[in-house]
């Protein structure tokens, strides 16, 4: 049974834990910011100097920390990749646009710990030379803008924010800005599209990276609420330490939203490549504890994102991009490990239905022209339970649907009779 290892949910929901400045410096706050801009340049053994910025940076990357959001890519790397050479700002944006139905983990952050994001989000920006910074958040999450205003208003008071920041020479500002509700700006050219007031429409790859020509044609690092807010730990733990956490190349922990038909549904932060069996297991004090409500039997759960739309029968797959990518194609954009579970008694073939007729409703429906996996089998593209789906020019950073059928296997058909438990079986 995989216990809880609480890293960046470290603090939250501890009692008497609240989102003021006053309460995270009680409990530590800032200080690894302290830390970060009282590097020293360091002597390498070549005779060149490395600055407290290039150490920085070198330490992320040997962490291994990956994104938390969507592609899991190396968050050393993308940094790498920034053009430092134009002359042109730097701008960094924190990917606070946590749009995909059932995640729920980086509001969390953001509701609970603000400080905790921007003492990641100011270590970030102090490693990348980048004196002005962007919060993008979901336009519903209305209280959480208004929490992050006020978190910023508190830093700038106590000079974690502002000129000359604790009296290092270094300035930056952080401004929040909140979205439309578009679900197309999770994707990081949507937002930046958005962010300039344009259409939230995804740029071209090539020419656009954003590494070299994102918000208003500058180098632009995109990253989410989590991936910042673990930047924090990997400078005040080390990254030989944190590199330990998880299994290599999937370093760290990840926090996983659960929900569906669970007597306990909520997020939970593990070490990456820990099995998500425990979504349907009992639990010991301080470990996950999401079993079934009574009297049902499991079924499925819906992983990872429902643009992926694949249901699993089981939940013993580990938390890890690696392992994600390989089952499901693609780690969902701001998404977890584990999305809804369903009980026995709900049609598969009408769950499924359900998702594609919201995507459909969504982007466009066309007719669907490719077997979708459900429950390691697939729904035939002549299925009439599924007619409708949408198509993948419609959305420009993702291929839907793209796993392919296992042709040697018998269609899909529901294991409930559609005759009756007519009520349960609804859509």
């Amino acid at each position: 049974m995989p216990q809880q290892y609480r890293l960046i949910l470290k603090n939250i929901d501890q009692p008497g834990y609240t989102p003021d400045v006053d309460c995270y410096l009680r409990h530590g706050g800032y200080e690894v910011l302290k830390k970060a801009l009282a590097i020293p340049v360091k002597e390498l053994p070549d005779g060149k100097k490395s600055s407290p910025q290039e150490q920085i940076r070198d330490e992320v990357k040997s962490s291994g920390l990956r994104g938390r959001g969507g592609a899991g890519f190396s968050c050393g790397l993308k940094w790498s990749f920034v053009d430092r050479k134009s002359g042109k700002p730097i701008y960094l944006i924190c990917n606070a646009d946590e749009s995909e139905p059932g995640t729920f983990k980086d509001r969390q952050i953001i509701y609970k710990d603000p400080h905790q994001l921007l003492e990641g989000m100011i270590i970030s920006c102090f490693a990348n030379d980048v004196h002005l910074a962007y919060i993008y958040i979901r336009g519903e999450m209305t209280d959480g803008a208004k929490l992050l205003n006020r978190a910023l208003k508190e830093a700038r008071a106590k000079n974690f924010l502002g000129k000359n920041i604790l009296g290092s020479g270094y300035d930056l500002e952080i401004h929040v800005h909140r979205g439309a509700g578009a679900y197309i700006c999770g994707e990081e050219t949507g937002l930046i599209e958005s962010l300039e007031g344009k259409r939230a429409y995804p740029r071209i790859k090539p020419p656009y990276f954003p590494a070299v020509l994102g918000l208003y044609m500058c180098p632009t690092i995109v990253n989410n609420v989590e991936t910042l807010a673990a930047v924090k730990h990997i400078l005040q733990m080390g990254a030989p330490e944190y590199a330990k956490l998880g299994t290599p190349n999937n370093t760290g922990t990840r926090i996983v939203s659960v929900s569906g038909h669970v007597k306990t549904p909520g997020y939970f932060e593990v070490e990456v490549g820990k099995a998500i069996a425990f979504a349907v297991q009992n639990h010991r004090p301080e470990s996950i504890r999401t079993d079934l409500v009574s009297g049902l039997q499991y079924l499925a759960a819906i992983c990872h994102d429902r643009r992926n739309c694949r249901i699993e029968a089981a939940l013993a797959i580990q938390v890890n991009h690696r392992t994600i990518l390989r089952r499901f194609g693609f780690i969902g954009d701001e998404q977890t490990a584990a999305d809804p579970v369903l009980r026995s008694k709900r049609r598969i073939d009408h769950v499924a239905h359900r998702l594609f007729l919201d995507l459909g409703t969504e982007n466009g429906a066309v007719k669907l022209n490719r077997p979708v996996y459900v429950l390691d089998r697939y729904i035939a593209p002549n299925d009439k339970i599924l007619h409708r789906s949408f198509d993948s020019r419609l959305i420009g950073r993702t291929r839907p649907l793209r796993n392919p059928a296992n042709q040697r296997s018998p269609p899909y058909r529901s294991s409930c009779d559609p005759a009756s438990d007519a009520e349960e079986c609804s859509g």
